[in-house]
């Protein structure tokens, strides 16, 4: 839209919003309506379900629920923070329904696959093999993963501390059987940098030193 907006946020949460308004902003020129584009603040709920059913059709119901939350926030900012609207348009926008479906999960078997790609003892092979088996045996996602420092893994309590999206929660890694054989303590990080020699700094260093 024409007016840049110094929306609060970090990351990726804050270039989410915004990419939100500016597809709003360039659907709203295609479709003719220029004043609306031109600013915010003339928006109505008549175009943002317009919008929203446009990103169902072209893109996915998922995405467009992703785009209607994105919205929701950026309006409420212009409502309640800035006062520039009396009220959102967004006020009585129903979310998107999103179909229910089963994510896909890697086989043991192809997990095995992967394990047996590390079988050397030198830095890079052990550290593979602990994010490969932290990754199966938390569920962690891959950005905990490469957040993981030393101090974040507790060898006394098999359990690993993960950092993600805006909390901290703790996991374990060898209370439960594994279907893998051994469970990640074996190949922590702390043993990774044992056997290289390299200083204990964590999955950030190792991840770069690929």
């Amino acid at each position: 839209m024409g007016v840049v907006y110094d929306m609060p946020g970090h990351g990726t949460t804050r270039y989410n919003y915004l990419l939100a308004v500016a597809q709003l902003g360039r659907y709203l020129v295609d479709d003719g309506q220029r004043e609306a584009a031109g600013t915010p603040t003339a928006v109505t709920r008549r175009h943002v379900e317009a919008f929203q059913a446009w990103m169902i059709t072209t893109r996915s119901p998922a995405t467009a629920l992703n785009k209607h939350k994105a919205l929701q926030q950026f309006f409420k900012w212009l409502t309640v923070d800035e006062e520039e609207i009396d009220q959102s348009p967004m006020l009585r926008v129903r979310q998107p329904k999103t179909p229910k479906r089963l994510i896909p999960i890697i086989r043991d078997e192809d997990t095995k696959k992967l394990l047996d790609t590390c079988k050397g003892k030198d830095f890079v092979h052990v550290r593979d093999e602990a994010i490969i088996r932290l990754l199966a045996n938390t569920g962690a996602r891959l950005s905990e993963v490469a957040n993981v420092h030393i101090d974040d893994v507790d060898l006394s309590l098999d359990t690993v501390r993960y950092h993600g999206k805006g909390a901290t929660r703790t996991a374990g890694f060898g209370s439960r059987p594994r279907p893998l054989g051994r469970s990640a303590p074996t190949c922590a990080p702390a043993a990774a940098t044992r056997a290289s020699g390299y200083p204990t700094c964590g999955w950030r260093y190792a991840a770069r030193s690929r």
